[in-house]
């Protein structure tokens, strides 16, 4: 006899003893009275099924594992999946640069916060003389410019030509009774000062939290704005370009 019809055989056995130990159960459940009665015939299916099941470990180690011969088809390799697109680097717009001030070297601009005609106006350091109390010095009148207060001699070694600021930077809004001028901001040169009203703190202004002024924006003095400060940052180099011109 073959070994496989050997095995074949031992299978059948094995069934058969299931078989029997499956209705003994289907007995039990459906009549508990019926079925086997005595502790010897159960002991006697234990044994048996003990013995088929070492009898299924042999068969199951003689039983040769077929590998499934592969076929002829072609499967197709899946495709990679495209790399994300890296984010785009958003640079921060560099400042307008003009004298005194480069944007490719510098990230904050140094500044002087004053009160004037209930505006804030920060003037950048770089174009900072001196500041003097108005009250300190002797000042001409200046009959000529409506825009000019006057001028400024004493011990400077040239005369300042103090500039009416709300009427220059804001002249449709400026109402006289307002213009509460104490102080002088002396502009780089000594040829300009500002009056404003108070001089409120030093102020370090981190350029990429300016809302810088466009080319075309209408109040060229603008250079932009700084919202934590809710203040107007002064573009000097042109303003004192426009008291030149206008002088």
């Amino acid at each position: 006899m073959s070994k496989s019809k050997k095995n074949l055989e031992a299978l059948d056995e094995v069934h058969g003893v299931q078989k029997l130990v499956f209705d003994y159960l289907e007995s039990l459940l459906s009549d508990p009275d019926a079925g086997i009665d005595t502790e010897a015939e159960i002991a006697a299916i234990n044994a048996q099924m003990a013995a088929d099941n070492d009898e299924i470990i042999d068969i199951a180690e003689e039983i040769p594992v077929v590998m499934a011969a592969p076929d002829n088809t072609l499967v197709e390799p899946e495709p990679e999946p495209e790399p994300e697109p890296e984010p785009e680097l958003i640079l921060e717009p560099d400042p307008p640069e003009h004298a005194g001030f480069s944007g490719a070297t510098s990230r904050e601009i140094n500044c002087v916060l004053v009160k004037m005609h209930g505006l804030n106006l920060a003037i950048p350091f770089d174009h900072i003389e001196g500041a003097v109390h108005l009250n300190s010095v002797a000042l001409t009148l200046d009959g000529t410019h409506d825009w000019c207060l006057g001028r400024v001699a004493g011990g400077m070694a040239a005369e300042t030509n103090v500039i009416d600021t709300a009427l220059w930077l804001i002249p449709e809004r400026y109402k006289p009774e307002l213009a509460k001028y104490n102080e002088l901001i002396i502009l780089r040169g000594r040829h300009w000062a500002l009056a404003c009203d108070e001089l409120v703190k030093s102020v370090r202004i981190p350029a990429d939290k300016v809302s810088w002024a466009s080319s075309d924006n209408p109040r060229a003095w603008l250079w932009g704005t700084y919202m934590e400060e809710r203040c107007a940052i002064l573009d000097i180099p042109e303003l004192m370009k426009q008291f030149d011109q206008s002088f």
